[in-house]
């Protein structure tokens, strides 16, 4: 699980996402969190093709103080060695990538989130595995 508060000032209008992890992955999911109430931005089968995928559902807008909500899902069932998070093959990792446009001529690219947090979907936003593949 992971956690970023977006400090941009100009508006993220996400249009398309795409998920990776290694070997391990089941599932790469998001949320957006406003004021409290949060949104499903979308969720992926990490071992499909890598490529975009259009979100479904209506616009979500990602504005300055929304809170960005990343879960994945590993599966080691069967596995006996340690498992580390890093770039190559036999490491791990978890990315859930957007593909966004905004009105923003002095827009500052950010380094990413990469902090670790725990947290608890609501159930009205969850969306079980098996239900979730049919999205991507």
């Amino acid at each position: 699980d992971t956690t970023c508060k977006y400090s941009g000032t100009p508006t993220m209008v996400p249009f398309a996402f795409r998920t990776h992890t290694h070997i391990l992955g089941v599932r790469v999911s998001a949320w957006r969190e406003r004021e409290g109430a949060w949104t499903f931005l979308g969720t992926g089968d990490p071992q499909k093709p890598q490529m975009f995928y259009m979100m479904q559902g209506e616009v979500h807008p990602i504005r300055t103080g929304d809170i960005l909500h990343m879960r994945c899902v590993f599966d080691g069932a069967g596995r006996n060695t340690t498992t580390y998070i890093g770039p190559t093959g036999k490491d791990e990792m978890c990315n859930f990538y957007m593909m966004y446009h905004m009105n923003n001529s002095h827009f500052q690219l950010e380094e990413g989130c990469y902090n670790d947090s725990r947290f608890t979907v609501p159930l009205e936003v969850r969306v079980p595995i098996e239900e979730s593949d049919k999205t991507v």
